[in-house]
């Protein structure tokens, strides 16, 4: 649940930002997602940490690391930075929300608009990368 969460924060930021490739550094990526996002500003200040011990432990080790913990105890707020635990639920929640937020957006826009010149050249990008 949460590898899938980390794919999807990166495939949005770079439909967001119209980047071919994810060329900055993980952690950048990720502080630069949480700041701007509407519904994980919880997690706002702990990008690096997220994509160090979440992001990357989970897809190259199968597991956190740092002593961050991901539960699903209904008592637990969405992440508590202190005792390094996430809720699992309540994250992919809010990053569904966040999905449907950018979508709106784009509903709401031309096609002619800068936000979705962003998304069909990222789209372009994964097109070629398919031929």
């Amino acid at each position: 649940m949460m590898a899938v969460s980390c794919l999807v924060i990166e495939s949005l930021i770079s439909l967001k930002r119209g980047w071919k490739k994810t060329n900055k550094p993980g952690k950048v990526i990720f502080e630069e997602f949480f700041s701007t996002s509407q519904h994980l500003t919880d997690f706002t200040g702990l990008g690096a940490d997220f994509y160090k011990h979440i992001r990357c432990g989970i897809l190259h080790q199968a597991e956190t690391t740092g002593g961050w913990r991901i539960r699903r105890d209904c008592s637990l707020p969405l992440v508590c930075a202190d005792t390094k635990v996430i809720h699992a639920t309540k994250f992919l929640n809010q990053l569904e929300k966040e999905f449907e937020n950018f979508l709106t957006e784009l509903d709401e826009q031309e096609f002619t608009s800068p936000q979705w010149s962003k998304v069909v050249k990222k789209i372009d990008h994964i097109v070629i990368n398919c031929g």
